[in-house]
C-alpha cells in the first residue's frame, strides 16, 4: 500500500467453552466455539482485495493415554463456516459459500513408546478437503502426512534424536 488509505484491520470475536476431564492416566479436552470474523485480504493469484465477514462453529476435541512406557495422544477439530457478508463491490453470491483453505475437519495422532532412555514414537497428521476459493469451486485434495521419530538421552545434558517427516512422500495441496 501506498499510505494513502488506511490499512484494515482485521477483527476476531470469539466464545468457546468446554470442559477437561482427567482419570489415571487419560484426559480428554472438549471445546466448542463460535467465531465471528471480518477479515481483509489480498489475493496476489486473482489480484482481487476481499473484506468479508465470516461465521465459524465448531468443536475441538483432544485426548491422551498413558500407560507405562506407552502414550498416545490425538485430535480432531471440525468447523462448520460460511461466509456471511462481502465488503463493497464483492460478489454477494459468495454469501453461505464456504471460506477458502478452511477444511471442515484436520486431525493428528500420535503414538510413542519409552524404554529406559530411549523413545521411538510416530505422528498421523491430516486435513479433510477444502476449497481453494471462494467461489467453491476448486477443490483442494484432504490429505495426511506419516512422520517418526526417535530420542536418546545420552545424559541430563544431551540427547540424540532422529525425525522422518512425510515418510511417504505424500503431496498436499493448500493453495
Amino acid at each position: 500500500l501506498d499510505g494513502s488509505v488506511p490499512i484494515p484491520v482485521n477483527e476476531v470475536k470469539q466464545f468457546e467453552g468446554g470442559f477437561k476431564w482427567r482419570s489415571g492416566g487419560f484426559s480428554s479436552f472438549v471445546t466448542l466455539f463460535n467465531a465471528k470474523t471480518s477479515e481483509s485480504n489480498y489475493d496476489l493469484t486473482t489480484q482481487i482485495t476481499t473484506s468479508n465477514t465470516y461465521n465459524a462453529n465448531g468443536v475441538e476435541i483432544e485426548s491422551s493415554y498413558h500407560q507405562g512406557g506407552f502414550s498416545i495422544s490425538g485430535g480432531v477439530t471440525y468447523v462448520d463456516a460460511t461466509i456471511t457478508g462481502v465488503g463493497a463491490g464483492g460478489d454477494p453470491t459468495l454469501i453461505g459459500n464456504n471460506p477458502h483453505r478452511l477444511a471442515p475437519y484436520t486431525y493428528q495422532l500420535s503414538p510413542s513408546y519409552q524404554i529406559g532412555d530411549f523413545t521411538i514414537g510416530g505422528s498421523v497428521i491430516g486435513t479433510a478437503k477444502s476449497f481453494g476459493d471462494d467461489q467453491n469451486s476448486i477443490i483442494q485434495p484432504g490429505f495426511y502426512t506419516v512422520n517418526l521419530f526417535g530420542n536418546y538421552q545420552i545424559n541430563s545434558r544431551t540427547s540424540a534424536w532422529f525425525s522422518a517427516n512425510n515418510l511417504f512422500n505424500t503431496v498436499g495441496w493448500t493453495e
